[in-house]
C-alpha cells in the first residue's frame, strides 16, 4: 500500500472518530439535557478549531498533518465542516434524525471512500467511485435509517440521496451537505 493510500485510510479512520463527538453529546443529552449535549458538542468544535489554529496559524508541528490532503494543507480540513453538520443538525433538528443523518455522515462516507479503494466497476468514466461503494454506502445508510425509523417506505429515498449527493459533489463539501439534506427530508418524512 503506497503513501497516498495509508493517507486515505488514517483519514478515514479519523472520520469514524466523530463518532466520539456525537455519542458524548447523546450521553450527555440523556444524562442532563439537550443543551448540555450541545455545549459538548460546541466544546468538540473549539477544540478542533484550536487544533487548526495551531497547525495553520503556527510553526508548531501538529500530530497527523502529514495525512491532510494536498487541498487542504493551507485551508482547513473537512472534518471541522462535519463537526459543524453534526453541531447544527443535535441544535435544529429532532434528536433521532440529528443522530441518524450524522452517522451516515460519518459511516456511509468511510465505505463509501473504502468501495472506492478496493472496488472493481467503477460508475463511469472519468470518476474515481466504484459501484462496489455506491452498493456499499447505499446498503449502511439504509441500515442505519431503518434502526433508527424502522421499516418506512422513505428509508431507501433518503440513503438514495445521500449515496447520490456524495457522488455528485465537487465543488461543496459533502461533510455538510450530506447531513443537512438528509436530515432536512428526515424531519419532513417524520411531520408528514
Amino acid at each position: 500500500m503506497d503513501h497516498k493510500q495509508t493517507s486515505l485510510l488514517i483519514r478515514k479512520l479519523l472520520h469514524v472518530s466523530f463518532l466520539v463527538p456525537v455519542a458524548a453529546y447523546w450521553w450527555t443529552a440523556q444524562t442532563f439535557s439537550p443543551q448540555a449535549g450541545l455545549y459538548v458538542l460546541v466544546g468538540f468544535l473549539l477544540a478542533a478549531f484550536g487544533y487548526e489554529f495551531v497547525r495553520l496559524e503556527t510553526p508548531l508541528s501538529t500530530p497527523l498533518s502529514q495525512h491532510i490532503k494536498t487541498r487542504e494543507q493551507w485551508y482547513q480540513v473537512d472534518g471541522i465542516n462535519l463537526l459543524l453538520a453534526i453541531t447544527i443538525l443535535h441544535a435544529v433538528f429532532a434528536p433521532v434524525v440529528a443522530v441518524s443523518a450524522s452517522l451516515i455522515a460519518i459511516l456511509g462516507d468511510v465505505v463509501s471512500t473504502l468501495g472506492r479503494l478496493y472496488g472493481k466497476v467503477s460508475i463511469g468514466p472519468g470518476t474515481r467511485q466504484s459501484w462496489e461503494g455506491v452498493v456499499l454506502a447505499f446498503s449502511v445508510d439504509a441500515l442505519i435509517l431503518g434502526m433508527f425509523f424502522g421499516p418506512v417506505w422513505y428509508i431507501g429515498m433518503l440513503a438514495a440521496v445521500a449515496v447520490i449527493i456524495e457522488n455528485i459533489l465537487s465543488f461543496f463539501d459533502d461533510n455538510v451537505v450530506v447531513p443537512l439534506v438528509v436530515g432536512t427530508l428526515a424531519e419532513i418524512m417524520l411531520l408528514l
